[in-house]
């Protein structure tokens, strides 16, 4: 049925809208995936938890 094809995906070409809205808008860039820091405080922790042991 394609009343219900269309339904079903229209939420792709919406998202991608805001997507490219925003990344036009606020001037923001994807960064690469081996930039990221996804453990910000691990130094942290790490010289915490070995005070403690200590």
């Amino acid at each position: 049925d394609i009343n219900r094809f269309l339904i079903t995906y229209m939420g792709i070409p919406v998202f991608l809208a805001f997507f490219i809205y925003h990344k036009v808008r606020y001037k923001t860039k994807l960064i690469p995936l081996k930039d990221v820091n996804l453990d910000p405080n691990v130094e942290t922790v790490e010289k915490n938890f070995q005070k403690n042991i200590d």
